[in-house]
C-alpha cells in the first residue's frame, strides 16, 4: 500500500505543499524576518533534494536513503514544511521497514518514493515563494495570537539541555534540531532574550556557530 494514501496517515489530511506558518514561528519568538531568513537557507537545502535521493534509493544499501529523508523531515519541520515533512518521515519508515527483509522494496516502491518526494519538494518551494513575494496561499495556516503564561524554567535543566544539545552539534548529529526545539518550548518564554543567537545559528543550519552559543549560554547560566 502507498503510505502517502493510507487514510490512516496524516499525509492524506494534508495540502501539497502546506505550510504551518504558526508552529514555525512560535519556534521562531514571532519573527516573521528569521522565518523567512530561515526558510529561505531550508529551500536551497531541498533544492537538490530529489537528484541527491535518486541514486540513494537505487542503491543496494537503503540506509543513506533513509538518513537523508530523516534530516528533510527535521529541518521541513523547522520551517513549517508540514506536507514535506510527513513525506519525508513517512518514507523513511517505509525504507527502514524494508532494510534488512528478505522482499524489500521493488523498483516501482523506490520510484513511487522518490517521486512523492520530488512532488512535495516542488509544492512546497512554490507555497515559499508566494508567501515571500506577499500573496497568503491557502495551504499556510494563519499566525495565532501570542499566549502567556508559560511555566518557569529551571536554569540547572537549561544547562544539561544546552551541554545535550551541544554534544550533538559537535557530533553534526540531526537530532540536534529536534533537541532544540524541544529546549525553545520549555525556556523560550524565559530565556528568550539570551537565546536569539543560539536560534538564528540553528535556523541557519549552522551547527559550528551553535557549538559556539551553546558553549557560551552554559557559561552564562551557570554563572548566574
Amino acid at each position: 500500500m502507498d503510505p502517502l494514501n493510507d487514510p490512516s496517515d496524516n499525509a492524506k489530511t494534508l495540502a501539497s505543499g502546506s505550510i504551518d506558518l504558526a508552529a514555525a514561528l512560535t519556534l521562531l519568538g514571532g519573527n516573521h524576518a528569521l522565518h523567512e531568513q530561515v526558510a529561505r537557507s531550508f529551500l536551497a537545502e531541498i533544492k537538490t533534494l530529489p537528484a541527491r535521493l535518486a541514486p540513494m534509493l537505487h542503491a543496494t544499501d537503503l540506509s543513506e536513503a533513509a538518513r537523508l529523508l530523516h534530516t528533510i523531515k527535521g529541518l521541513s519541520l523547522t520551517v513549517g514544511a508540514v506536507h514535506l515533512g510527513e513525506c519525508c518521515r513517512v518514507s523513511e519508515l517505509e525504507i527502514k521497514a524494508a532494510i534488512g527483509t528478505a522482499s524489500g522494496l521493488d523498483t516501482a516502491d523506490l520510484s513511487r518514493i522518490g517521486t512523492q518526494v520530488g512532488e512535495s519538494v516542488a509544492a512546497t518551494t512554490r507555497t515559499l515563494e508566494a508567501a515571500f513575494s506577499g500573496q497568503r496561499p491557502a495551504n499556510v495556516s494563519p499566525v495565532p495570537a501570542p499566549q502567556d503564561g508559560a511555566a518557569q524554567s529551571s536554569p540547572r535543566d537549561l544547562i544539561a539541555d544546552l551541554r545535550r544539545l551541544e554534544s550533538l552539534l559537535i557530533q553534526s548529529d540531526m537530532r540536534a534540531i529536534d533537541v532544540h526545539k524541544q529546549l525553545w518550548r520549555d525556556y523560550g518564554a524565559t530565556a528568550k532574550g539570551r537565546l536569539g543567537a543560539l536560534n538564528e545559528a540553528l535556523y541557519a543550519f549552522d551547527f559550528e556557530r551553535g557549538v559556539v552559543q551553546c558553549g557560551e549560554l552554559i557559561r552564562e547560566f551557570s554563572a548566574s
